[in-house]
């Protein structure tokens, strides 16, 4: 059985789609964080932070609507699912210095 998904929550900007606690699952919609989907801007911050309080609620569900999220590194936590809508698509920059390069001793 999949669990409910419940996008309609407030997320930290006042915007619809923040974390929500349902059964101890969680769903972020990355746009309540403040990605664009546009394809030029980073969303890498705004992914991350998504990422984080899903993670924070014991795991959840990262849900990217329609659109282009241009991201650098992004750190994935334990028990959390990145859901993409249909015409959703996760754009690895171009910049290198997007990307993480001192990762040693990294562990989550």
């Amino acid at each position: 059985m999949t669990p409910a998904i419940d996008t309609g929550a407030t997320g930290p900007d006042g915007n619809r789609g923040g974390p929500e606690s349902r059964n101890g699952v969680a769903a972020a919609n990355v746009r309540a964080f403040g990605a664009k989907g546009e394809g030029a801007t980073a969303d890498t911050d705004a992914i991350q932070a998504a990422i984080d309080a899903c993670a924070g609620n014991a795991g959840g569900t990262v849900i990217f609507p329609t659109g282009t999220y241009l991201t650098g590194t992004l750190f994935l936590k334990s028990n959390v699912v990145l859901y993409l809508a249909a015409e959703a698509t996760l754009l690895g920059s171009r910049e290198l210095a997007d990307y993480a390069t001192d990762l040693e001793g990294f562990r989550d």
